[in-house]
Formats: C-alpha cells, sequence, structure tokens
C-alpha cells in the first residue's frame, strides 16, 4: 500500500511540474497562477497545495532538484579513494560529461529554468547554495577542500563561474552544439589551461569537432 502511495505522489508531482514548465513558457512566471497549473495538471487545488504551498515554492524545488543532480554530477567520482588505473583527466571528463548529458536529456526543464533565472540576486542565491552542496558533498565522502593549496573559497567561485557561465550560453543558444563537443571543449579548456587549449585549437588538436568527430589526439 505504501508503494502504491509513493507512485501515486511520484505521479502527481510529475504532473504538477510538467504543467508548471509548460505554462512558464506560454506565459512567462509573473503572469501564472496556481489555477492555471492545476487546470493544466487536472487535478484539485486542495491536491496542489498538499505538495507546494505556492509557486513560488514550486519554482524552489524545481530549481533545488537541478542544482542537487548538477552537484552530484560534479562530485560523484570525486573521494577520498583513488579510482583504480583512471586518470584524473577520465574522471574529470566523466563529470563533465554527466552535466551536460543530464541537461541535454531533459532540455525543456533546463531551458525553462534559465528563463526563470532573470532576477540577479536570485542567481547570486543559487550560486551560493550550488558552492555549500558541492562544498559539503566532498566533506562528506571525507574530501575536504580546505585541504588544497588553493583557498576553497576561491575554488568553488572558479568550478560554479565557469559552469555557470558555459551552461547558461549554451542553453541560451538553444543547444547549437552537442553536448559531446561541449564536453570535449571544456576539458580541454580546463585541463591544458587558456595559453595551450588556444595554441591546441589554432593547430587543430582541439579533440573533435561540432558533430563530435575527432579531430586530433586529447592530450594527458
Amino acid at each position: 500500500m505504501a508503494k502504491a502511495s509513493d507512485l501515486r505522489v511520484i505521479k502527481t508531482e510529475k504532473l504538477i511540474r510538467d504543467a508548471f514548465l509548460t505554462l512558464v513558457d506560454e506565459k512567462g512566471f509573473e503572469a501564472l497562477t496556481v489555477s492555471d497549473i492545476v487546470e493544466r495538471a487536472v487535478i484539485n487545488r486542495s491536491t496542489f497545495y498538499s505538495h507546494y504551498t505556492d509557486k513560488y515554492d514550486l519554482m524552489d524545488k524545481i530549481i533545488d532538484r537541478i542544482i542537487d543532480e548538477a552537484v552530484f554530477e560534479i562530485s560523484r567520482f570525486a573521494g577520498p579513494e583513488p579510482h583504480s588505473g583512471i586518470s584524473g583527466i577520465e574522471i574529470y571528463t566523466q563529470v563533465v560529461k554527466g552535466v551536460f548529458d543530464k541537461i541535454d536529456s531533459n532540455r525543456k526543464l533546463y531551458k525553462t529554468a534559465l528563463s526563470l533565472l532573470n532576477n540577479y540576486r536570485l542567481v547570486k542565491k543559487i550560486e551560493q547554495l550550488t558552492k555549500n552542496k558541492i562544498y559539503d558533498n566532498f566533506k562528506n565522502m571525507g574530501y575536504s577542500l580546505d585541504s588544497l593549496p588553493i583557498p576553497s573559497d576561491l575554488l568553488l567561485e572558479m568550478i560554479v563561474s565557469m559552469y555557470f557561465g558555459v551552461i547558461t550560453w549554451w542553453i541560451d543558444e538553444d543547444y547549437k552544439y552537442p553536448s559531446s563537443y561541449m564536453t570535449e571543449q571544456v576539458i580541454n579548456f580546463i585541463w591544458l589551461g587558456t595559453g595551450n587549449y588556444i595554441n591546441m585549437v589554432a593547430a587543430g588538436l582541439n579533440g573533435a569537432n561540432i558533430n563530435g568527430e575527432k579531430t586530433g589526439p586529447l592530450k594527458n
């Protein structure tokens, strides 16, 4: 019985979430009402309020989910135990690929979420939440960012700013390049550094073209 009840909750929340995302795309968040959501989801108002206090709470929970997924992808290959037989660049590639693939698999969700982030203070709040969750995730796995030779606040700023900037641009540009190509270029840029990356691109060795076809070796 409990399992059936859990499935109903999951199904209802998906109906609400899908209705919300579609309506934000159609009407914009400010014009959207709870009545619009329940009508589109074909549920009662009482059902909506049993899950969320208002449309702002719904928006917050959707954004929290996005952050949790991104943080999971960023930190899931890190930890105190070494990954046997896997190089640092291979681990980092899996992390970046996980982030881009996650977004690519649910383009509508992330496109709509980006449209909600047009408020500077909200963006800053989300960036700080992301930093906190990354920091806590590493700490929970027994890996302290404070033990590194670079200040943890600077490291987190670089990680979050780079990811937010590139991902925001990619979504804004309507996913104009394949996720595989985005992964390849981010890896090359971060792993090699700006100067080496530009030299590599000039030499035609940037790993892949925009169709995901290999154009040259990626040096470790």
